[in-house]
């Protein structure tokens, strides 16, 4: 019996501290989230994951639906008012959709550059070249919040 006690005080001494070790953990890499809707397609729509990667970087996980089939995108960080704008990532700052209209995107972003934009925008290409600004068609828009630019905030 004095035995059974034992066992179950030390299960009870494990269970809390790996509750503690992972709440830890996962206080550290809160995620916040941001939806991208349609603009060119109505029934196109993306939603966005913002990770904290570690102190200083976030991480930025885009998984878009309803797009058009087999077409090159970008991913641009925009401030409407004075009309700046700078891709996300690194690169072309592109992705392609796949045949049912998804497409997938992940970079890394610091956490102060992310503080300067608004505005998230993915545009499509309609001639496949993601360097070419002129010809693009905005396909989704959301703003950013503050909340996904500073801190550890869980929206939901």
């Amino acid at each position: 019996m004095y035995g059974t006690r034992l066992v179950k005080r030390g299960v009870l001494i494990a269970a809390v501290a790996a509750l503690f070790v992972f709440g830890a953990n996962s206080a550290y890499s809160a995620e916040t989230y941001i939806e991208l809707s349609g603009r060119y397609w109505k029934a196109s729509r993306a939603d966005v994951v913002f990770r904290d990667a570690d102190e200083n970087k976030k991480e930025i996980i885009i998984k878009a639906t309803g797009l058009k089939a087999h077409s090159v995108f970008s991913i641009w960080l925009l401030n409407p008012k004075n009309k700046e704008s700078a891709g996300l990532g690194y690169g072309n700052f592109d992705f392609t959709s796949n045949g049912r209209g998804e497409g997938f995107y992940r970079t890394f972003l610091p956490v102060d550059e992310l503080d300067k934009w608004e505005v998230m925008a993915v545009y499509l290409h309609p001639d496949g070249d993601a360097r070419n600004l002129r010809d693009r068609k905005e396909a989704l828009r959301g703003k950013l919040k503050k909340k996904v630019r500073r801190g550890m905030v869980r929206l939901w």
